[in-house]
């Protein structure tokens, strides 16, 4: 059985937590914004779901610390919110149907993993 002191602590850990995830879900300061064609946008979202599938595997294989898991977490939450940004601006750009490319205003962490994973591989691609 949990004393109060337990319990306390367990409540405040889940505030934080909570707390962080909000705080996770809102975008930064727009520091870039990127152009996307719309015959690369299903490459960009195959490798984007290929992330996401890889931290799945991960997630489940791996024994993490508390701090690498808060730190997992977040990164898991910026990616959502690049995810979110490009489908939504995919989506209203190929309502108008008369556009090949859209643009996705990211923030300093958003732009940091399209770097990582969308940058950097077409650079190994050439």
């Amino acid at each position: 059985m949990m004393n109060n002191t337990t319990m306390d602590l367990k409540k405040d850990m889940e505030y934080l937590l909570l707390e962080l995830q909000k705080e996770w879900e809102a975008s930064g300061t727009t520091r870039a914004t990127v152009a996307i064609q719309l015959e690369e946008a299903q490459e960009v979202n195959k490798r984007l779901q290929k992330e996401i599938n890889d931290r799945q595997v991960l997630l489940t294989q791996e024994e993490m610390t508390f701090e690498q898991s808060i730190q997992f977490t977040k990164q898991n939450y910026i990616l959502l919110r690049l995810i979110k940004k490009i489908l939504r601006k995919e989506q209203r750009t190929n309502k108008k149907g008369f556009d090949c490319e859209f643009s996705v205003t990211l923030d300093k962490e958003e732009y940091r993993i399209f770097r990582e994973l969308v940058l950097v591989e077409d650079n190994k691609n050439v």
